[in-house]
């Protein structure tokens, strides 16, 4: 009696254990799992093959894909870009195939840096200090590393775009259609440039006038130039070893 009742409660704990497993598996939307046909199979390698080699930083087939300048003309250190880049994650959400069989619209998410924090640091530093690091070792040190920093330093702010490409077919291959959404989902802004070119010219100049009203008021036994110089050095310094993370972004942009 004992033997039948325990096999009774360990049939039971199986069933109720298979039905769980049943559900949870039915719950789960595998995406992974799409079959595609012959045509739309050619167009998903394409698209992939495209995208790894984006998140790869494979330049030939870049180049061969894209314009040359197609990322390098936003950050031409490569190290700089081969972080920005494998930060990229995509998904492809749907193939359609046009009847003509010629041309496919590919529907997909996103994921890549926001770069408008990066390309405020940038600007800040190449315009506002430029030729000015002289013999200030640190700051020579921070302009031959400028771009691994910055983008180190924010590689984690992202923005997810669901976008729309065009692959069309060219003889026997397909290939993906360049479009400049597709580089503004991988390494686009938030903010845009035009209005962070006008913070930065904003912030510099507002930083140079207020040397320039010091100069009045302390005389010190130097020209303007060389108390600009000394000031913008110490405003720098002090950017890169404490308020390097926020500041003055958040101040500037505060109005976003």
């Amino acid at each position: 009696m004992k033997k039948i009742l325990l096999f009774l409660i360990l049939a039971t704990a199986i069933l109720t254990t298979a039905c769980s497993d049943s559900e949870k598996s039915a719950s789960i939307d595998n995406t992974s799992d799409i079959v595609y046909d012959k045509t739309e199979q050619k167009v998903y390698d394409e698209v992939t093959e495209v995208f790894n080699a984006i998140k790869k930083y494979d330049e030939a087939k870049i180049k061969k894909q894209f314009k040359e300048a197609y990322f390098n003309d936003f950050i031409s250190d490569q190290e700089a870009m081969k972080l920005l880049l494998s930060k990229m994650e995509y998904k492809i959400n749907s193939i359609e195939i046009n009847d003509a069989k010629n041309k496919a619209f590919v529907e997909m998410n996103i994921t890549g840096v926001d770069t408008s924090k990066i390309i405020y640091e940038m600007l800040m530093f190449n315009y506002g200090f430029s030729g000015m690091a002289g013999n200030n070792k640190k700051l020579e040190k921070a302009m031959n590393d400028l771009a691994v920093n910055i983008v180190n330093r924010n590689i984690n702010n992202t923005l997810e775009n669901t976008i729309n490409i065009t692959v069309n077919k060219e003889g026997f291959n397909w290939k993906v259609v360049n479009d400049v959404m597709i580089r503004d989902s991988i390494i686009g802004s938030s903010i845009s440039n035009d209005y962070i070119y006008t913070k930065v010219s904003e912030n510099i100049i507002n930083e140079r006038k207020s040397i320039a009203d010091s100069y009045k008021v302390e005389k010190p036994d130097m020209s303007l130039e060389e108390y600009t110089t000394k000031k913008m050095t110490e405003f720098y310094e002090n950017y890169l070893s404490e308020h390097i993370n926020d500041y003055p972004f958040s101040e500037v942009f505060a109005d976003v």
